[in-house]
Formats: structure tokens, C-alpha cells, sequence
């Protein structure tokens, strides 16, 4: 059984505690006085920081690391992974956690972060047989994998789907300030994964009346900061109240659009986007875009049925605004190689989310109409 017990106060800033699946969702650096009660608590001595690069550059990092320092905590980085991150780093992760006798786990960074401390604390569990302390300070307002029990990897070129209640952290704790200096195209990806995420949930066949009300809470403020949050480009690096303001609703939509996928799964829009992200390039969130716009487009009959045809339209009108058409498309025709390998590559159980049946020509026709821009 699922232990859910919410105590929501508004994403205003202020010290903020939701005990969801028994994690903690904190925000800022007010929430200091929760972390430091919780790693007192748990009584850790040695902490493995999972993370990029970048991470080390943030407000939070500096916040996070004093507080280690404060507590008497030891601690040893691990960054060896990339976007799309391969299970060997995963066992490269947990190899490094046991050799330097770690029992605290934080994964600083977006999804790419996030997924690879989720599975290293799974494979730590197989191992020890211990549940690791996990804390989660998220760098990027889109995955939502701070909210879901799942993780992807991969392994000899092949997409790996992992789902395990283990995934859920024990602390998620937000710094607003992480989103200003992301690079334009990363804030648009990462935007445009969070609104797939609650698109595909309010159309999936496993939606119910909360993840449907998560996502729906989730398109109401991506919509209405959207633009904001985009238009200020690489030039918001700076942290007023006002830009810290539009940086929280954005965290807050995207956790929300993590729950209701959490519930529902993610369905075709998804499932087609993940081969065609590592062939052509472009980065996750913009793929799954891609295919969720193509794929609404000749679903009306739903849309109408899901009252989704506004949350589409939306979508499509801002792929077309931000530029976000794939970088190669030139309205010319595309190898039909491509398009079979694209088909081969589609999560079949990612597909059975999905509302209508898709056969194998229509989608190797979707993947035609993406790849050639039309």
C-alpha cells in the first residue's frame, strides 16, 4: 500500500513540507533548518554527491555543502555519466559509493542525475541490503523524476525502463534559483518534457480523477509562465523576487506533472521519442515534443473527449514560436532506413498507455512527417 500524506502550503517561498510516498518536498534556502534536523536524524557520515558539472556553480550547491561541512559529513563526488546515461555508470556508481563506505546518497541535477542516483540505490539495496538515505536537489524544471518511482538508462545502445518504489527520495529539496542560468535550449527542452508529461497523462488509458487534477494544475502554470520563463532567455541571470518567483512556479509544475505521469505512465509520445533524441541529437524533452504534436494532431476526437484541444494548440503554437522544429528537417524525403530502425526502437509497453492502437505504418509515418519537418 502506498503511504500518501500531503501537507501543501503553496510554492510562496517559504519553508514548505510535503510527505509524499514519506519524502519530504522543502524549497529554498529557509528549508535549511529541515534538512539539517533530517541528516541529523539519520545519523550519515559520508556522502556521495551525484552530479554535472554545472551543479558545483549554483546557489544550492554552496548551501548543500556548507551544511555537510556543519554536520560533520565527509563527501565524494561521482559525475561519470552522460545525457542518456548508460547502466554502466550505474554500477560504476555504486562501486564508488561501497569502496569509499558512503550511507548518504544526493543526486544534484536534472533527469540525467536524478535516474542514474535512483538506480544506483536500488543496485546498492540488491547488494548491502541496506535502504540508502537519498536526498535530491533538482537543477532543471521538466523530468519531474523527483516525483516518480521511474529511471532510464542504457545499455548496449538499447533503452532500459526501470520502475521501483525505491526511486521515491527521502528529501527533495528545491532551489529556485538553479533555473536562471540554464542555457535557452535546455530551458526550453526541459519546459516542454514537464508539459508532454502532463499532456500524455490527462490522454493515458491508466489516468484517474488525481492524475488527471495534477496535470491539469501542472498545464495551468506552464502556460501562464511559459512565456515569461522562455523570454527572459540566457539573459535572467539574475535573482530578483520576481524572477525567483517565475523559477518556482515552474519547479512546482513540473513536480506536479511528475506526479500524474507517476500514476498514469507516459504513453506513444514518449515511447517515439527516445531513439529519435540519441539518432538526431536533440535533447529529450524536445523530441517527446515532436511526437506528442504529431501525434495529437490526428487524434481530434480524443482531444475533444479529453478537453485537451486548448493544451495542444498551445503546444503547437510554441514549437513553432521557440523554433523548435528538429535542426536537419528540410521538407525533403527521409531515408526510409532511418524510419524502420526509428519503429524498431518504440517501447511496446509504452505503447499499451497510449489511447488509440497505433499500427506500424502509422507510426513509421509519424517519424517520416518529424524527420522531414512537416
Amino acid at each position: 500500500m502506498r503511504f500518501i500524506k500531503v501537507i501543501y502550503l503553496g510554492w510562496t517561498g517559504a519553508v514548505e513540507v510535503i510527505d509524499l510516498h514519506r519524502t519530504k518536498i522543502l524549497t529554498e534556502a529557509a528549508a535549511a533548518g529541515e534538512v539539517a534536523g533530517w541528516l541529523q536524524d539519520i545519523r550519515c557520515h559520508r556522502a556521495m554527491l551525484v552530479h554535472g558539472g554545472s551543479a558545483m556553480q549554483l546557489a544550492g550547491w554552496q548551501v548543500l555543502t556548507d551544511m555537510l561541512v556543519q554536520q560533520g559529513i565527509e563527501r565524494i563526488s561521482f559525475g561519470d555519466f552522460q545525457p542518456n546515461p548508460l547502466y554502466e555508470s550505474v554500477q560504476a556508481g555504486c562501486d564508488r559509493f561501497l569502496a569509499a563506505g558512503c550511507d548518504l546518497l544526493i543526486a544534484v541535477g536534472g533527469g540525467s542525475a536524478i535516474d542514474v542516483a535512483k538506480c544506483i540505490r536500488k543496485k546498492l539495496l540488491a547488494e548491502s541490503g541496506r535502504k540508502t538515505a537519498f536526498l535530491v536537489l533538482p537543477t532543471t524544471a521538466g523530468t519531474g523524476s523527483e516525483a516518480t518511482r521511474y529511471a532510464v538508462t542504457y545499455l548496449d545502445g538499447q533503452k532500459q525502463s526501470h520502475t521501483d518504489e525505491i526511486f521515491y527520495p527521502d528529501v527533495v529539496w528545491y532551489f529556485s534559483s538553479s533555473l536562471a542560468s540554464l542555457p535557452l535550449y535546455q530551458k526550453k527542452s526541459a519546459f516542454l518534457d514537464a508539459y508532454c508529461h502532463a499532456v500524455e497523462a490527462c490522454w493515458s488509458i491508466n489516468g484517474t480523477r488525481e492524475s488527471r487534477l495534477h496535470a491539469e494544475k501542472a498545464l495551468a502554470i506552464l502556460q501562464k509562465y511559459g512565456d515569461i520563463y522562455i523570454d527572459a532567455g540566457e539573459k535572467a541571470l539574475t535573482c530578483g523576487e520576481t524572477e525567483l518567483a517565475v523559477y518556482r512556479q515552474l519547479f512546482s509544475a513540473a513536480y506536479w506533472a511528475g506526479r500524474a505521469i507517476d500514476i498514469t505512465q507516459t504513453t506513444a509520445g514518449h515511447a517515439m521519442c527516445y531513439k529519435m533524441c540519441a539518432l538526431t541529437g536533440i535533447a529529450h524533452g524536445h523530441g517527446a515534443a515532436l511526437c506528442v504534436a504529431a501525434l495529437a494532431e490526428d487524434m481530434p476526437d480524443l482531444l475533444e473527449k479529453f478537453f485537451l484541444q486548448k493544451h495542444v494548440d498551445w503546444l503547437l503554437k510554441h514549437l513553432q514560436d521557440w523554433g523548435m522544429k528538429l535542426p536537419t528537417a528540410e521538407n525533403v524525403d527521409v531515408a526510409e532506413e532511418q524510419v524502420r530502425l526509428l519503429a524498431d526502437n518504440v517501447n511496446p509497453v509504452r505503447l499499451k498507455n497510449h489511447p488509440v492502437v497505433l499500427s506500424r505504418e502509422y507510426i513509421e509515418d509519424v517519424y517520416r512527417r518529424i524527420l522531414s519537418g512537416r
